[in-house]
């Protein structure tokens, strides 16, 4: 199946593509992305990820973009309140 989908693909576009079997098959079982995999491994939910970020642009907007340690300060914070005496005092990041 993923050799007829690359030869159509390449006849559509002129683009050679590389679908992995094994991979094909996984994802029809059910399985994971590695990006939704690595997703559920991070220290924020998708909808904390998008506050900060919102914050952020939104900051920007109004001529006062986020420092890479301002936006760390806030993540921080975030997750402190969240997560209490679990989160490590060094915070997110270098």
């Amino acid at each position: 199946v993923c050799f007829e989908i690359q030869e159509e693909y390449l006849k559509k576009t002129g683009v050679i593509i590389h679908l992995n079997h094994n991979t094909r098959c996984a994802m029809a079982k059910g399985g994971q992305t590695k990006a939704q995999s690595d997703a559920t491994k991070g220290w924020f939910t998708v909808v904390e990820e998008d506050v900060l970020m919102k914050f952020a642009i939104e900051m920007a907007n109004w001529g006062w973009p986020l420092s890479h340690g301002h936006l760390k300060e806030h993540a921080n914070a975030i997750l402190k309140a969240k997560l209490g005496n679990c989160f490590p005092d060094g915070g997110v990041g270098k």
